[in-house]
């Protein structure tokens, strides 16, 4: 009687171990199935957007990426441009600058009161070839094709790097210029520098376009200290605004940093083993593609390519939506969405940070096209304007194009009898305006002085002669 018992219990206890051993196998099976289902529904996604982008011409990966640059830049100027860029980033030219204001990084203040001396004129003539090289390249130029070689966020950019010791070059030549009285020198290395600046422009690259930023931001500086001296005539105006009226632009250099941002990312996603080692992130290696990263990388860049540049405060205002977004997204995931999009969150650039130097620069583009609109009025009628609202092409004879800041209201302007006054404002929000009277400069400390003393603008006290 207790042997077929016995043999129940026995049976019985093997099916249950049997049991508990499968659990887990099925449990990981079940886990690999649902792993592999959502990988491959991104895969299928992926895909299609990539299709979609490939479509429109855009780039996706190096080789596409240095195909899209050939055919949005010039290379008439390649070889002598490279050549000049070479020899600035040069051991020789970089020894040279010690010491010298300006073209010396190491000295930390740029706008420290400027006097020729004769170390200063030693160090120009020395270097006065290619000076004149810079200038026969940069005077009335575009963008400028140099050789680049991809490989991810590995890829190096010397010599946009080096292009911003051109600009320092250019900014101690005019600063130098004015020092003495050589006016028409410092007109053609402003035009030397916005230049210089321009030949960014169509940079597929989002470090490229906040070079540009960079040295466009000097060249404007310089700009506003020559238009206050009143010393440039109507025919040297407008050729600085021909040259600056193209920059208007900025929608189409805030997509391309995103389309070359996006080309150089997507590879990763696929083969981060390819692109070098990333630390901890080399470890995800072991999962194979990051189908469901690139997918979030994709959207995100959709989002942020989507974002209207019609108007300056529009654009701002959404570009920041955008910045926000992804950062709420990131920071309410859970563990698994965390771990699904862990490469688009160390890759995705600094969108609302960019976006702001863009809207900075336009302001600053801007408000300088207002300070020449002042002057070719003045020239062309012998009196200043009453209102910013004249300042057009049938009273100074060309196009200012947008002169509009963000906000509601113009950038202020007021004439009396002892000045005349511009200003403005550096923006931080969308919902920043033109205050109501310029800054009092003199109530501030270096610090801060610095930081405004762009944004107001005094121009000749006395209307200079009309040219007509």
């Amino acid at each position: 009687m207790n042997e077929p018992q016995t043999g129940f219990l026995s049976r019985h206890k093997l099916a249950i171990l049997v049991t508990l051993l499968g659990l887990p196998i099925l449990t990981c099976g079940g886990i690999a199935s649902w792993w592999f289902a959502r990988q491959s529904a991104a895969y299928e996604e992926v895909e299609e957007l990539r299709a979609e982008i490939r479509a429109r011409g855009l780039p996706l990966d190096d080789q596409s990426l240095t195909e899209f640059r050939v055919r949005r830049m010039d290379d008439e100027k390649s070889n002598a441009w490279m050549k000049v860029l070479q020899l600035v980033e040069s051991d020789e030219f970089v020894k040279s600058c010690e010491g010298i204001p300006v073209v010396d990084a190491s000295i930390e203040d740029e706008n420290v009161a400027f006097e020729s001396s004769k170390q200063v004129d030693q160090f120009l003539n020395r270097w006065s070839e290619l000076r004149t090289q810079i200038h026969d390249i940069t005077e009335g130029s575009g963008a400028i094709w140099t050789k680049i070689d991809f490989h991810g966020y590995s890829t190096l950019l010397p010599m946009t790097q080096s292009s911003r010791g051109v600009s320092r070059l250019l900014v101690l030549e005019h600063r130098d210029a004015i020092e003495r009285d050589d006016f028409d020198g410092a007109y053609h290395s402003l035009l030397a520098m916005i230049g210089a600046a321009r030949s960014h422009e169509a940079e597929p690259l989002l470090i490229c376009q906040l070079v540009h930023a960079a040295m466009l931001s000097m060249a404007l500086e310089r700009l506003k200290a020559t238009i206050e001296l009143g010393v440039l005539d109507e025919e040297q105006l407008g050729n600085i605004l021909t040259q600056l009226r193209p920059l208007d632009d900025y929608g189409d250099r805030y997509r391309l940093a995103i389309i070359g941002e996006r080309a150089m990312s997507q590879p990763m996603f696929d083969d981060l083993g390819e692109y070098g080692d990333y630390g901890v992130v080399s470890q995800l290696t072991a999962f194979g593609n990051r189908r469901i990263d690139a997918l979030a990388s994709l959207q995100l860049m959709a989002n942020a390519e989507g974002v209207q540049t019609d108007d300056l405060t529009v654009f701002f205002t959404e570009a920041e939506q955008v910045a926000k977004q992804f950062d709420t997204s990131a920071s309410q995931a859970n563990i698994l969405e965390r771990f699904d999009t862990l490469l688009t969150n160390l890759l995705t650039p600094a969108i609302g940070a960019y976006c702001k130097a863009i809207v900075r620069t336009m302001m600053q583009l801007r408000i300088a096209k207002v300070g020449i609109g002042l002057h070719l009025f003045q020239q062309r009628h012998g009196r200043w304007p009453e209102s910013l609202d004249q300042l057009t092409p049938e009273n100074i004879g060309m196009d200012l194009g947008s002169i509009k800041p963000i906000g509601d209201q113009p950038f202020g302007y007021a004439v009396d009898d002892e000045t005349v006054q511009l200003w403005g404002f550096s923006p931080e929000t969308p919902t920043d305006v033109t205050p109501k009277a310029p800054m009092d400069l003199a109530t501030l400390n270096n610090k801060e002085r610095r930081a405004w003393e762009y944004w107001h603008w005094v121009l000749p006290m006395k209307p200079l002669p009309s040219s007509r």
